[in-house]
Formats: structure tokens, C-alpha cells, sequence
């Protein structure tokens, strides 16, 4: 894939929308692609991480409960791990590439390079993130007044 169709990837992201057209193609850039074959662990529940994984092509399992439980599937165009993007953190679930998936791997020391090199798109980040928070806040207050309000 192209620089410039990684750069184009990356601004998709909900979460990297804002941010500075160089910042991506540093992000781009510095970012290693991986190789994922059909059945292997991108990362297991309980796994330190240290990067997210943005998946260009292929789809991935996502499952917190073990190969019998429930199971999401994404692809292209998700981001799995964001959390650790900004800080190690341990994996909540298992990513497993369902058939031959293709990501960037973003390591939160790269990704907090570009936002020390880049304040414009730090600055976007934070924006994005409160955005985000607020909008958790306000849907969980939603549903604490339904569950207050069941007899």
C-alpha cells in the first residue's frame, strides 16, 4: 500500500480525523505493516499491550470469553486496542485473524511522538476524546434512569 493510501487509511479513523496531514504521514510512515495468516493471535486477553492495530484488510475475531463464547468480527477500517495507544494496557480480549488480515501496528511510543511533534494534532486528540467521554457520560446517564426506573 501507498503512502498516500495509508495516509488516506489512517484519516478515516475517527480518533485521527483532526489531525495534521504530516502527523499521518509520520504515523504512515513509521508504522510497520503486519502479517497476520488465518488463525494466528494478534494478541491474546491478558497481553500486555503496547501498540493498536489498525486493520487494512482481512477480517479479525474478537472474543473475550474463549473460543465458545461470544464473538465480534471486524475488518478493514477498525481499530483494535486503541487504549493502547496512549498507554500500555492489558488486552480485554482475544483478536485472532479470522482469514489473512494485513494492519498497521501503531506503538503508543510512536504515537506519542507524532503528538509531541505534532501539538496541533494533540490538541485535536484531546478535543476528540472529551467529545467522545461526554457522549459515554451522557448515554450512561440514559440508562441509569431506565434502570431506576424499573419497579
Amino acid at each position: 500500500m501507498s503512502l498516500a493510501s495509508l495516509i488516506d487509511a489512517l484519516k478515516r479513523l475517527p480518533l485521527l480525523a483532526d489531525f495534521e496531514v504530516e502527523a499521518l504521514r509520520l504515523l504512515a510512515f513509521a508504522a510497520p505493516q503486519v502479517e497476520f495468516p488465518r488463525g494466528e493471535f494478534l494478541f491474546r486477553r491478558g497481553d500486555r499491550l503496547d501498540a493498536g492495530y489498525y486493520i487494512l484488510s482481512g477480517t479479525v475475531r474478537l472474543s473475550s470469553d474463549g473460543a465458545d463464547g461470544k464473538a465480534r468480527i471486524v475488518g478493514a477500517g477498525a481499530l483494535i486496542g486503541s487504549r493502547a495507544l496512549l498507554s500500555d494496557t492489558d488486552a480485554g480480549f482475544d483478536a485472532t485473524a479470522q482469514e489473512k488480515a494485513v494492519a498497521i501496528k501503531l506503538p503508543h511510543v510512536l504515537f506519542h511522538r507524532v503528538l509531541d511533534e505534532f501539538p496541533a494534532s494533540a490538541a485535536a486528540l484531546k478535543k476528540t476524546l472529551i467529545r467522545d467521554i461526554d457522549a459515554f457520560g451522557k448515554d450512561l446517564a440514559k440508562k441509569r434512569e431506565k434502570l431506576l426506573a424499573i419497579r
